[in-house]
């Protein structure tokens, strides 16, 4: 219930940010609204996806927030290419690990039924 209620405040607090640089003409209105329905859609998967696998979400959770603190690291470096590409690759990986261990948890419950 947690990981849905910090969610649900991120799509809240965002939507508010979106709304007020949207006022003094500062964002791409359609880029925004897209990644409002995104981030709505995959709040829904983390929440299915935590209530099949509660403690590989957060394992997952914690590389990717190590992860991001080296790419800005390697940016504050001056390596910024490696920086993109170490964000890109772990959206990438962090995706794929749980949309597995979602997958995983729903044919277990399949066979339980």
């Amino acid at each position: 219930v947690a990981v849905g209620t910090d969610l649900v405040e991120i799509l809240v607090s965002s939507t508010y940010g979106t709304f007020s640089y949207a006022l003094k003409g500062r964002v791409d209105l359609p880029a925004a609204l897209l990644m409002l329905a995104g981030a709505a859609m995959g709040s829904q998967v983390g929440v299915m996806a935590t209530c099949y696998a509660r403690y590989g979400v957060r394992l997952y959770f914690a590389l990717t927030t190590l992860l991001a603190a080296t790419a800005v690291a390697l940016k504050q470096l001056g390596f910024t290419g490696a920086a993109a590409a170490l964000l890109f690759a772990t959206a990438g990986g962090m995706t794929l690990a749980i949309a597995g261990l979602l997958a995983a948890g729903l044919r277990r419950q399949r066979r339980q039924r």
